[in-house]
């Protein structure tokens, strides 16, 4: 009884923690400092707010935020 119990939670704990991988999908690019200024200048330009999203890349001397996308954002 214990066996079938034990391998009811083994079963149960692998099946769960198993991470779905999107396909075509390694990491995001991170975008070079022209590509932030251009789309910072596209949102101005549309009377909009850019909203410069990061993301945290840890390196041998710390964690640095590295650009990934530029978005317009409306005034509130």
């Amino acid at each position: 009884m214990r066996v079938v119990i034990l391998c009811g939670l083994l079963v149960g704990l692998v099946g769960c923690s198993s991470v779905p991988k999107l396909e075509g999908f390694d990491k995001p690019k991170v975008i070079s400092r022209n590509e932030v200024i251009q789309g910072a200048k596209d949102c101005v330009n549309a009377k909009m707010k850019p909203t410069i999203q990061y993301l945290p890349q840890k390196t041998d001397n710390g964690t640095m935020m590295l650009p990934v996308e530029v978005q317009c954002d409306v005034y509130k």
